[in-house]
């Protein structure tokens, strides 16, 4: 008797830890916010790279390089008042609004803007869109 007693208390306890150890709910994954709190965003800093990745390479096809380039569109997104002069109506309109066309899926390059990149936008352009 003791040692179906024993045998069963072993069991049930090996199967109660077992539980345990399995049943744990997984740690969340904090991902760091985008843009801080209070973050001034920077055209040299951080719009800047994202004409780079979206809108000015050469290699994406007619977009928005230098104009001297011969297959420019004649909007020019290297310089800031190039990129200016379209702010903020037209960014809204043709990259952050609801039936924005850009970036192109014709494009050569990348066809959709990331959230992140789409939020510094919106937040250069609510800051007034300095050249800094």
């Amino acid at each position: 008797m003791r040692k179906n007693f024993l045998a069963s208390f072993i069991s049930f306890s090996v199967i109660l830890f077992a539980s345990c150890a399995t049943d744990k709910t997984p740690e969340p994954v904090v991902t760091p916010p985008c843009i801080q709190d209070g973050q001034v965003i920077s055209y040299a800093n951080d719009i800047v790279p994202i004409l780079n990745t979206y809108c000015n390479d050469p290699a994406f096809g007619s977009c928005h390089q230098s104009n001297n380039d011969p297959n420019a569109s004649g909007f020019d997104y290297t310089t800031y008042d190039g990129f200016a002069s379209e702010a903020p109506d037209n960014i809204v309109t043709f990259v952050l609004g609801p039936n924005a066309t850009m970036p192109k899926s014709i494009s050569n390059g990348p066809t959709a803007m990331t959230d992140c990149d789409k939020l510094k936008l919106q937040t250069w352009l609510d800051q007034g869109f300095p050249n800094n």
